[in-house]
């Protein structure tokens, strides 16, 4: 099968019974006029393509431009997230430094404040036994007698609890009778215990005052840590939202990342289906031209083969030289010379009649 029939059945398979060697004219012309309604019908095609392909370059231009928007917005917020996260950590170290400077202020203070309420204590016991229970002994001012034996063991277990002389704290039990009863031990031992507990109000004021500066100093210090806890504390719950908020709004960017990637495929993958819709339709229209080409070159073919056969046949038909005449028969000699020259022009006439035998 030659290279031109191969081309022509490329397009056109239901012309495999073509014959071989070429093809009538008007055959050449229906098949050609075949062959260019498909081509414009191909190229009608391929031009709608080609404006589907400037619609498709366009979206995905759009969808590239849309999707980098996209990612430089998830690359700030992530940048924004890494500076929340610094700042949550930055707060976190701030506020456990804090309370760290808390707990050991807290632990030194422990001791001196145990004392210093203990000093307090006493100093209230004092007052109590000095204000309460001593007075209403040493006038008889009790109800009951069970009221008087309390404050007798009130005022003798708070005199031993200062290291009262046992000999003293055994006096109390005089105050037990009337004050008209008691006699002159009585009375120096009233006078004693009123000694022994103003001296030990006195002792408790005095250690009191000596501690107030430290107490105070100490008490800012508390104070002040406290205050600066509660500013940290503050600082990391507002991180803590912060960062929070961040993060969804990085999630979210992520998310619209995503899809925008998404639809970027899709536009890449429709501008990939119409370049080759595209480049099918030009090849389609390339392989018809090629066709119409083939036609011609069939019906030049035609053409020649015809012309070939035409000059065959008018040889076949030419009749063969006559005999020559004798010299003693000179007219048979003149007629044979005169139809000789006007058999061969005829011939040389059948030989070159057909400019398609030339060409072939």
């Amino acid at each position: 099968m030659s290279s031109a029939m191969e081309k022509l059945f490329a397009v056109m398979p239901e012309l495999q019974s073509v014959c071989a060697d070429g093809l009538a004219e008007e055959v050449g012309e229906q098949i050609k006029n075949q062959l260019k309604e498909m081509s414009w019908k191909c190229a009608e095609e391929a031009a709608a393509v080609q404006t589907q392909l400037a619609t498709r370059k366009q979206q995905k231009e759009q969808a590239e431009l849309t999707m980098e928007k996209a990612k430089t917005a998830e690359r700030e917020i992530c940048v924004d997230l890494e500076n929340k996260v610094n700042a949550l950590l930055k707060a976190q170290e701030e506020l456990t430094s804090v309370q760290k400077e808390q707990q050991i202020l807290t632990d030194a203070s422990r001791d001196e404040m145990l004392l210093g309420n203990e000093l307090r204590e006493f100093k209230e016991a004092n007052r109590l036994i000095t204000e309460e229970v001593f007075p209403c002994l040493l006038n008889g001012a009790w109800t009951e007698e069970e009221e008087k034996v309390e404050k007798l063991q009130g005022l003798k277990d708070y005199l031993n609890s200062i290291g009262t002389e046992k000999t003293l704290v055994a006096a109390v039990d005089g105050f037990g009778t009337c004050p008209e009863q008691r006699g002159e031990f009585d009375q120096m031992s009233i006078q004693c215990i009123e000694e022994e507990l103003t001296q030990k109000r006195q002792q408790l004021e005095e250690q009191l005052l000596a501690r107030q500066p430290a107490e105070k100093r100490r008490e800012a210090e508390l104070t002040g840590i406290q205050a600066l806890v509660e500013i940290c504390a503050q600082n990391h719950r507002r991180a803590e939202v912060e960062h929070g908020q961040v993060d969804v709004q990085v999630k979210e960017k992520t998310q619209s990342t995503r899809g925008h990637k998404l639809r970027l495929g899709k536009a890449a993958k429709a501008l990939e289906q119409c370049l080759e819709q595209l480049k099918s339709h030009e090849s389609e229209v390339a392989k018809l031209q090629e066709a119409m080409a083939a036609v011609d070159e069939l019906v030049e073919k035609a053409k020649c083969r015809a012309a070939t056969e035409t000059a065959a046949a008018a040889e076949a038909a030419e009749p063969a030289p006559a005999a020559p005449a004798a010299p003693t028969t000179p007219e048979k000699f003149v007629e044979t010379v005169s139809e000789e020259p006007s058999m061969k022009r005829a011939r040389r006439e059948s030989q070159v009649a057909s400019p398609a035998r030339i060409r072939c």
